[in-house]
């Protein structure tokens, strides 16, 4: 945890809320926009993969395998 609040300084979810914004504001975009609400997603993204990161943990979806490449039905090793 120690490592993580050094990363993320242990904010509040406002505050996260906040920073993002002003680094969306400060690039020129304009709060209401789809550009801005573009950019509050993929800051909220990042800040989501680096707490995750500095905490030890996976991001993002399961690794998964699909069905033909481990001899499911659609096109295994026994067609």
């Amino acid at each position: 945890m120690g490592v993580a609040c050094a990363l993320t300084g242990c904010e509040s979810r406002e505050q996260l809320r906040q920073a993002q914004e002003q680094r969306c504001t400060s690039s020129g975009l304009q709060p209401g926009t789809v550009p801005f609400a573009d950019c509050l997603q993929r800051e909220s993204m990042a800040d989501s993969y680096r707490r995750n990161q500095a905490a030890g943990t996976s991001w993002g979806p399961p690794h998964t395998v699909p069905a033909y490449a481990i001899g499911g039905a659609a096109g295994g090793w026994d067609n």
